[in-house]
């Protein structure tokens, strides 16, 4: 979990990953654990069809919640 958190991957794309790490050890003949690793997650996290920048560009898109108004609170019997 930390790892996903660290480079900012979603934990839906875990088994689409353990998939990839799993395929690319049995072709390259590994036996042995197969443990996604720092590394795995950190390739996927840069070779991402999106570029990183995009996330602080959405997040800048909404107003500021200071600028927000609320709508009026209307008393509980009406």
């Amino acid at each position: 979990m930390e790892l996903f958190l660290k480079h900012h991957v979603g934990i839906q794309e875990g088994p689409a990953l353990c998939a990839q790490k799993i395929t690319a050890d049995l072709e390259a003949d590994r036996q042995g654990d197969h443990e996604l690793t720092n590394e795995d997650i950190l390739a996927y996290a840069t070779d991402r069809p999106w570029p990183r920048s995009a996330r602080p560009r959405r997040a800048a898109a909404a107003p500021p919640a200071a600028n927000r108004t609320r709508p009026a609170r209307q008393p509980w019997w009406r």
